[in-house]
Order: C-alpha cells, then structure tokens, then sequence
C-alpha cells in the first residue's frame, strides 16, 4: 500500500474537487505529471443518504424469525447463514435494520 501512494504521488499533481449541484455529481479534474488531465465524475448522494444498510435476504429472514425467536437467537441463525451485517462485516450482532446491526 505504501509503495502505491508513492506511485501516485509521484504521477499525480493536483486534484480539484468541483460540485454539479443540478447534475447531483461531483467532478473530479486529476492533473497529471505529464500534463495531460482526466475528469472523473460521481454521484453525490443525497442528504441523509449512506451505504451502509442490511441486505433484503437478511431482512427477509429477521421477518420471519421475528414472531418466534428472540434478537439473540435471530442474529445467531445469520451468523450461521454467512449473512453479513449492514457494514458488509461478519459475526455476532443483534438482528436490526439499522446500519451497522
């Protein structure tokens, strides 16, 4: 990893930022070492939007768990199931909806 931020540094000279509010994308202009430039253009989420959430499979089964099982219990069948949280990240939790659960 070290070794590419130095190859990066060493190629790249400047990044601008710049925000297309009517597009909802943000540009960003990299100046390279040689001179030549490239634009690199992203979404921009919209407020309140983030990445993290659990996926419908995990929902689907804390629904149907839910009448019958505790959270302990919930969370425990998906851990077994290899099901991951809202953070993408394995292991024990408590069964919610929220990120990060």
């Amino acid at each position: 990893m070290r070794a590419r931020q130095r190859l990066l540094r060493a190629l790249v000279t400047d990044i601008i930022a710049d925000v297309d509010e009517a597009a909802r994308e943000i540009i960003l202009t990299i100046h390279w070492r040689g001179g030549q430039h490239s634009q690199l253009r992203v979404r921009k989420p919209k407020t309140g939007e983030h990445g993290c959430g659990t996926p419908e499979a995990a929902l689907a089964v804390m629904r149907d768990m839910a009448s019958r099982w505790s959270g302990e219990d919930i969370a425990a069948s998906l851990n077994r199931m290899g099901m991951p949280s809202g953070q993408a990240k394995p292991g024990p939790r408590i069964a919610s909806a929220q990120c990060g659960g």
